[in-house]
């Protein structure tokens, strides 16, 4: 159990958000909340919202956190027809964030109390997990915290923005700064201008901030935290960001929606100490199970089994353990011989001028397999011919000759998916 159970009374009502030049406290959104929501909607059954925007959709986890009720938010477009027959399946009212418009209104079922959220369905199809504001506050376990303005990066109603969220809500000193649209420019603007301290993100949110902003831009943001999560996080943007921001603390972490954070490595290396494998705290456990994760958290859903089992493959290289991706999606058999998309990406990572890869199996006549690669080059990187020369003789001096991309494709931009996770993402 948690020591520290967040409540109306430990609502931080000073904290502010600010929005495109507009500033709310929690008090406001609160206060709007309340004048907005509480006539509509009543005042037992839960809520499903839909959101047009970041400030709609924290003001109304702002209102769902004071009144103790059941709860979803989440964008317009993510309440696809099935979502929302869930939702009413558990007794919950389909309602606009916006306008407290009620869309729905539940049968006789009624909510299981806590907070719902939607998982991203990178793995199969969208499910609802069942969190409580105990469980998404893990900011808790936090001693003696800094005060730290974040920029929201993540897409409204998962499991990462509501890790933003939620001490927003409950830490004060706590501020957000948000962006009107959802694009790294306008985000690394936002972040810029209402001068942020703590950015958590993907490693993609940064990969695209270095192709699409200039450093000089992203040198005036007063980074004092910076958190990595969402997709296995390379050594190559750990060292980008250490050249950057040298006395910034930078973290990355596993976890997901099931499990809540199970790793967190602040050593600015990929991967995390293998020694922590079957090491466990009252706060979290790793173990392996035939070479793939389960972790164990105090911060996990509701339904959780007390070990989640993630489906990700864990490599142990020397004394560091790394997460390569989900089982079945990281091996090619080039011939007999099995290749790790892992060590293919680290290498293509280092080459000078790619900036983003993704490495894949091609099918080929007599060896079956062949290796593929997708890749994105920097600012710098030149034309997409001479790009594809100098990666294939990069490869090939750092490379055995059946791990060498043989079909390499140059992409225009990063392909992302929600969360600006790269899309396939394999972690």
């Amino acid at each position: 159990m948690l020591d520290d159970i967040p409540s109306t009374t430990h609502i931080a009502t000073k904290n502010s958000v600010i929005l495109a030049g507009e500033i709310r406290t929690v008090g406001d959104l609160l206060k709007e909340g309340h004048e907005r929501f509480d006539v509509p909607l009543g005042i037992a059954a839960g809520v499903a919202f839909g959101a047009e925007s970041q400030m709609s959709a924290i003001r109304a986890a702002a209102w769902l956190a004071a009144s103790g009720r059941a709860g979803l938010i989440t964008t317009l477009e993510r309440l696809t027809s099935p979502t929302k027959e869930s939702l009413l399946a558990e007794g919950m009212l389909l309602a606009s964030a916006d306008s407290a418009d009620v869309w729905g209104k539940p049968g006789l079922a009624l909510p299981y109390p806590g907070i719902r959220i939607l998982t991203s369905g990178t793995t199969g199809v969208p499910k609802l997990v069942r969190h409580s504001w105990q469980s998404l506050y893990t900011g808790v376990a936090v001693r003696n915290p800094k005060p730290l303005r974040w920029l929201v990066t993540f897409q409204v109603g998962t499991y990462a923005w509501y890790q933003i969220v939620a001490p927003f809500l409950f830490r004060p000193g706590t501020e957000l700064v948000a962006s009107a649209e959802f694009s790294v420019p306008e985000m690394v603007h936002a972040a810029e201008c209402g001068q942020v301290t703590a950015i958590s993100s993907t490693p993609t949110f940064w990969r695209l901030a270095f192709l699409q902003c200039a450093e000089s831009v992203l040198l005036r943001i007063p980074l004092q935290q910076i958190s990595l999560g969402g997709e296995p996080v390379d050594q190559a943007i750990l060292d980008s960001l250490d050249r950057l921001y040298p006395s910034a603390s930078i973290t990355h972490i596993f976890a997901s929606t099931e499990s809540g954070p199970a790793i967190v490595v602040s050593d600015r290396k990929a991967g995390f100490p293998a020694a922590w494998i079957d090491l466990e705290s009252e706060a979290r456990g790793i173990r392996l199970n035939s070479g793939s994760l389960e972790v164990r958290t105090r911060w996990a859903a509701s339904e959780a089994a007390e070990w989640v089992s993630t489906g990700d493959r864990v490599e142990m290289r020397g004394d560091r353990a790394f997460i390569v991706g989900r089982d079945g999606r990281t091996e090619i058999n080039v011939g007999g011989l099995k290749v790790s998309t892992f060590d293919v990406e680290k290498v293509l990572l280092r080459c000078p001028g790619v900036l983003w890869c993704r490495v894949s199996a091609v099918k080929a006549p007599l060896v079956g397999q062949l290796v593929g690669a997708d890749i994105v080059g920097g600012p710098d990187s030149g034309p997409a011919t001479a790009l594809v020369q100098a990666v294939s003789l990069f490869c090939g001096e750092s490379l055995p000759d059946h791990m060498v991309p043989r079909f390499i494709r140059v992409l225009d931009k990063v392909p992302v998916g929600q969360n600006l996770k790269s899309e396939v993402a394999r972690g």
